[in-house]
């Protein structure tokens, strides 16, 4: 009986020693230094926690971005936190250079100022892919978006990119985005507890999103593809999903319903394995911030699911993420046909509008990877990859 005892105690002060003893929040000031000036073809963003946009050109130091009233609170995640909002506002000089840069002039040192310096960075962002997309054949901007627990997709999107260029070679523009999925730093997620505030700090990625987007040019072409959590992303970018969360923070509801959506008239949005809910999730569907949309003026032309049932991290093994219900639409057919019903008997759509508006590509590989839910493992599946790129990007 004591050693029994003495192994539970020894489990739960290994659970708490890996909560307390790890930075779950993303830094990403190293990585965008590493990557460099976004090239003549891709614009890199990245956002905090709270979808503040780090300015480009800019360092932010990562002691000072996990600590910065220096309380010896950087392996906690707290409000005060793993935020550039608290940063700046900590960092008078800091905050000042950068208020010039986007010419604001003496802003409060607090959220309303820091939105307006925000609005500048966004205006920057999209007035450069409008640039790219002008010099572009394919007047098409495609959209990358990682998931959950991934500190840097860097080498997700060259390998995404590549497998694009075998399908389509086309003269697009990409836009690659970080987002603070938060990371287990190599431990198993579910020990160190990141899948709540992941599923949040997806909300607001998607709100900030939908601002860099809202001044796009109508005429181009957007293709968003996501994987796993970065679902949520996507789905947020282009429609209103607040529902889908228990209790949601007034100001993400709020941002949500003040945020214009891209006013682009070919969207297609592609998920692979993804890690959200689907009736849910598209129960908003027609919902464009605060307006509401018809199936005819609907933008959104298709919608292109990549699922594989035998994926642990969305299936969570014989269905039961029907269950759960907060990763479903990646690992159950059921879901799927569930969501596509729901396209029909709610909003309006025909079978056969439904069925080519949402579609799926079967991903199983059958092979010694066949659970593996990480995006490179889907993109090892030649004939998925392809039917579902194709479907994208035809």
């Amino acid at each position: 009986m004591m050693t029994k005892f003495k192994i539970f105690l020894g489990m739960v002060m290994l659970f708490g020693l890996i909560n307390c003893r790890m930075q779950r929040q993303v830094w990403f000031s190293g990585i965008q230094r590493v990557n460099g000036c976004n090239a003549d073809r891709i614009t890199r963003i990245y956002m905090d926690k709270y979808g503040y946009l780090y300015p480009p050109d800019e360092f932010v130091p990562r002691d000072a971005f996990f600590d910065p009233q220096v309380m010896g609170n950087e392996l906690k995640e707290i409000p005060g936190n793993g935020n550039l909002l608290d940063y700046y506002r900590t960092h008078p000089l800091a905050y000042s250079k950068l208020a010039l840069k986007y010419g604001v002039h003496n802003p409060p040192a607090d959220s309303v100022g820091f939105n307006v310096i925000q609005k500048g960075i966004v205006k920057a962002y999209s007035n450069e892919i409008n640039l790219k997309l002008a010099a572009s054949k394919s007047n098409t901007l495609v959209i990358l978006v990682h998931g959950f627990n991934e500190p840097d997709a860097t080498a997700d999107y060259t390998l995404l990119r590549e497998k694009i260029g075998e399908v389509n070679n086309g003269d697009f523009v990409y836009l690659d985005v970080y987002w603070d999925g938060l990371t287990a730093n190599g431990k198993p997620p579910f020990l160190v507890g990141i899948w709540g505030r992941a599923q949040l700090n997806s909300g607001y990625a998607a709100v900030a999103l939908r601002q860099v987007l809202s001044s796009i040019s109508p005429d181009a072409k957007i293709r968003l593809i996501a994987h796993s959590l970065g679902s949520s992303v996507g789905t947020g970018v282009l429609f209103n999903t607040y529902e889908k969360f228990k209790n949601p923070p007034q100001d993400l509801i709020k941002k949500t319903l003040g945020g214009p959506v891209s006013p682009s008239r070919d969207i297609r949005l592609g998920m692979i394995a993804p890690a959200i809910p689907g009736t849910n999730t598209f129960r908003q569907f027609f919902k464009r911030g605060r307006n509401t949309v018809t199936k005819e003026r609907n933008n959104i032309q298709r919608v292109v699911l990549g699922i594989n049932t035998r994926d642990f991290a969305v299936s969570k093994v014989v269905g039961l993420s029907e269950k759960g219900g907060s990763t479903s639409l990646g690992g159950s057919y059921k879901e799927f046909y569930k969501t596509k019903e729901m396209l029909t008997d709610s909003l309006g759509y025909t079978q056969e509008e439904a069925t080519l508006l949402f579609q799926k590509v079967d991903f199983y590989n059958d092979t010694e990877y066949r659970s593996e839910h990480g995006l490179r493992f889907y993109l090892m599946q030649e004939q998925a990859k392809n039917e579902f790129l194709q479907k994208m990007l035809e």
